[in-house]
Parts: structure tokens; C-alpha cells; sequence
């Protein structure tokens, strides 16, 4: 069902210093699931044995079929993955030598030679380069040039290996002269999405994006999988993924205990991802916002910005809709995912 492309792809992107082992045919990587614990950056227990379509980690036990770790990597619907499958049809050599990109370092804080989105001043020197007029349009498109949350900037490069032509999200840190800690990058056009829709900072630990947008006089923080759909809500954080890592639990339970956490993931009357993480969300007591079957169209909350016309959706919203614990459960047994 799921193409050697796809899964070796998503095994390069989603594991830190990952490896083919030409001796037994079979890859091997940091695991994306439990990093790996005190031994990260010094062991790879994650292992990919194409022969068997097995994923494995000898750290933490997690097994996986491919189907359900390029899911759980990617967050792309059953159907999604058979699509890219079609279109992923790469020989496992060319796979390799094209992903070897991913494992070079980039000491930046940014891909080479970024340009900001939101600097007049560099747009006027490019205003007749194709791509930048293209990454414009996708801003304003997509509504990201006028959204509540945006970030200070938003970058794009002409050249770097890994990170070309594909608009680029800053995690910055909170300090007063806040840094850029960590990146991730959307393609903009089809040949890029099939290779990869979305790339994180090579060899460099997960940030939080807009955690330095967080605001005292609102009493949470609605945690997305995506940066997009984070710059639509107040107060709103991106992970970089569909699961926190301790280390992001941490980083909020540190500067922000005081705020309620809450999660927001896509519609889980569409999405079988979320659906299936609001589940296991609500039996862990936390905090999930759980669409109501009024919105149940829309595929999450810039789908929702975009065809309203409007910059947000309000906070109030997201919290009235916000369940925990039984009562959680009891809403979210009304839902029926439309995605098998």
C-alpha cells in the first residue's frame, strides 16, 4: 500500500542522524517517538526492515506497521498517503543519495540566504523574482500576511539545499532579544510537496513556535500540530508535530504554569489522525477542543479563516468548545470520523 519512497522519506525526515546499513538492508535512526531518552545524540535504536515492513525501537518497544508510522509522522490521511505513494515511485538508491541533504548540518538560524516576507525593504530588491511574487500570493492566499497570531517575520530561500523555494516558519525564543531557536518550512509548489509538504531544522531539537506570543491576560494556551493554523487563534502555539515532546511540556510548564493547556487539532469529523489523538487525549484527562458537528466541513482553523474572510477565530470560541475528562468523552462519542 505505502510506496519504499514514501516510508524511507518520512524515515529520514522524522529520525535524527539516520542511517542505511547496506549489510542488512535496513535503516536506522534516533527514535521520533521517544527521542531516544537520556541517550539522545549518542544511540540509534529506531530500525526500518523494509523485508519484514516493520519499525521497530529498542528503547521504548513502539512497533509499527509502515502505513501507521508514516501517519503518525506525517499526519496525512489513509487516503493522502496512497496519493503521494502513487506519485513517490523513486528506487531506494535514488531515495537515499536525495535525502543524504537532510542529514547535513546548517549551523544558521536559518536557511542560507533568507529573505523576510515581511521586510519591505529586501521585497523591493526581488520584486520581479518568480518565486518571491509566488511565495506573496501564497501568503496572502492563505491569509498568513494579515493574521492575528503571525510571527514577527516569515522567510524564504532562493538557494539553500534542503529548505529552497519553500516558505519558512521561526520559532523564536523568549528572551528580549529573542532568537530563532528552530525552524520549519512549507513547500510551495507540487514537486516540492512530494518530496516533502513540511521540513523541519536538520540535527536541532524541537522549539515551540509563538511561544513568545503568549500573553498573560488570556488563561491558556491552545497548543496546534502546525505553525499555519497557530497565527489564527491568540495565544496559539505550534509543536512541530502531532505529539509534544517532554521537552516542550517542560518549556511551558516552566514559563507559563499557570495557563490551561489546551489542545486544538484538526476537525476530527474529518481527520482520523486527530480523531484517533483526541481519544487517547481525553483517557490522559487533558484539555481537547472538540469541533462541533456545525463546523464539521471545515479541515481546521485557517480552512475556516480563509473561506469566512477573517483574521481569527475567537479564543472564547475554541474555550467554550473545550472539553476534559468524562464530559469529554460523552461529546466526542457523538463523532463519527468521515475518514476510515
Amino acid at each position: 500500500m505505502v510506496s519504499q519512497t514514501l516510508i524511507i522519506n518520512t524515515f529520514f525526515r522524522s529520525c535524527k542522524r539516520p542511517v542505511f546499513k547496506k549489510s542488512t538492508g535496513t535503516y536506522n535512526g534516533e527514535c521520533p517517538y521517544c527521542h531516544e531518552g537520556r541517550s539522545v545524540g549518542k544511540k540509534r535504536r529506531f530500525f526500518y526492515i523494509p523485508d519484514e515492513e516493520y519499525l521497530y525501537c529498542h528503547n521504548c518497544s513502539v512497533s509499527k506497521n509502515p502505513l501507521d508510522f508514516v501517519k503518525d509522522m506525517s499526519g496525512m490521511s489513509i487516503p493522502e498517503i496512497l496519493a503521494e505513494s502513487e506519485v513517490q515511485s523513486d528506487t531506494i538508491t535514488d531515495v537515499i543519495k536525495r535525502t543524504e541533504a537532510y542529514k547535513k548540518v546548517n549551523p544558521s538560524d536559518l536557511p542560507y540566504d533568507s529573505i523576510n516576507l515581511f521586510d519591505n525593504t529586501q521585497l523591493s530588491f526581488y520584486r520581479e523574482n518568480t518565486v518571491v511574487k509566488d511565495a506573496l500570493s501564497f501568503l496572502k492566499r492563505r491569509k498568513l500576511d494579515t493574521a492575528v497570531n503571525k510571527p514577527k517575520t516569515l522567510w524564504l530561500s532562493l538557494t539553500d539545499k534542503v529548505h529552497k523555494n519553500r516558505v519558512v516558519f521561526p520559532f523564536y525564543t523568549l528572551e528580549k532579544n529573542a532568537k530563532i531557536k528552530f525552524y520549519q518550512s512549507r513547500a510551495l509548489y507540487k514537486e516540492d510537496e512530494e518530496i516533502a509538504k513540511y521540513l523541519s531544522k536538520t540535527n536541532s531539537d524541537k522549539y515551540i513556535f509563538n511561544l513568545d506570543r503568549v500573553t498573560p491576560d488570556i488563561d491558556f494556551i491552545f497548543l496546534q500540530e502546525g505553525p499555519i493554523d497557530a497565527m489564527f487563534l491568540r495565544n496559539s502555539v505550534a509543536l512541530a508535530g502531532i505529539h509534544p515532546t517532554s521537552e516542550q511540556i517542560e518549556l511551558i510548564k516552566t514559563y507559563f504554569p499557570m495557563h490551561t493547556v489546551v489542545y486544538v487539532l484538526d476537525n476530527q469529523w474529518l481527520d482520523r489522525a486527530s480523531y484517533d489523538t483526541t481519544k487517547k487525549l481525553l483517557e490522559k484527562q487533558e484539555s481537547v477542543f472538540i469541533w462541533p458537528e456545525q463546523l464539521n466541513n471545515f479541515k481546521d482553523l485557517n480552512e475556516i479563516c480563509v473561506k469566512q474572510n477573517i483574521n481569527e477565530v475567537p479564543y472564547k470560541f475554541i474555550v467554550k468548545n473545550t472539553y476534559k475528562g468524562m464530559k469529554g468523552i460523552v461529546q466526542f462519542s457523538q463523532i463519527k470520523c468521515k475518514q476510515n
